[in-house]
């Protein structure tokens, strides 16, 4: 994404023309790397940069190359859908409704299918059934006082994708029983905000008394930011 917003921001050919390759060669022989899918949670993130570079980007790609990115976002919408009938992270439980995993691979799919209306004949039912397993997060993920059930970078982790599939929402009109999500849900989301920036004002505080690691600063500043800018 970052080569995306280069290409599209200061029109740099160069980084679109790499960004272009990249996704042609993921697209075009998935099978060469098999890391990028063998979690639903990697499925998801790859699917869904895959999905806003060509949407950001339409020019750069030919009819021909466009036909087989399409296919492919079908191909690893399918396996994700079958998968949330045989994995743990799509069963009913409502013990792992805050699980990323599961809040992960459902806002993965729901833009998936959103991209393939056009295309796949299931895309308004799986849609459907995303959706609600979405608004499940929301229901038991997020306490009133604005707590997740998870840890802070577990949490960043879920904004990242989940921010995006809001915002997709929004410009989509598409509703969970007539009302947006982030609306029906404004009040924890308010109070996840407010929790965030509580943390982020004791974190500056610690900073200078306590030895953080590079990698836990690192992933700390990486939640709180994608906390923060999602929502």
């Amino acid at each position: 994404m970052e080569l995306c917003l280069a290409y599209k921001l200061v029109e740099d050919k160069e980084a679109g023309k790499l960004a272009k390759n990249i996704v042609n060669k993921i697209s075009q022989n998935s099978s060469r790397y098999p890391n990028l899918f063998s979690e639903e949670i990697h499925r998801a993130f790859v699917l869904t940069a895959i999905i806003l570079f060509r949407d950001i980007a339409p020019e750069l790609f030919t009819v021909e190359e466009h036909l087989c990115l399409v296919e492919f976002i079908e191909k690893k919408t399918i396996e994700t859908w079958q998968e949330s009938h045989s994995k743990l992270w799509g069963g009913k439980e409502k013990q792992l409704n805050s699980w990323n995993h599961r809040i992960i691979a459902f806002s993965g799919l729901a833009i998936a299918t959103i991209s393939l209306g056009n295309y796949l004949p299931e895309a308004q039912e799986w849609l459907n059934v995303a959706m609600s397993r979405v608004e499940d997060f929301f229901i038991d993920g997020i306490t009133d006082q604005g707590m997740t059930r998870e840890g802070l970078w577990y949490c960043g982790f879920v904004s990242k994708i989940l921010g995006i599939l809001l915002r997709i929402c929004r410009q989509k009109n598409i509703k969970v029983n007539g009302e947006f999500l982030d609306d029906k849900y404004s009040d924890k989301l308010y109070q996840f905000e407010k929790r965030m920036l509580r943390i982020i004002s004791t974190i500056k505080r610690l900073s200078d008394k306590v030895c953080f690691t590079k990698k836990v600063i690192c992933n700390i500043k990486n939640g709180i930011k994608s906390i923060h800018y999602a929502f």
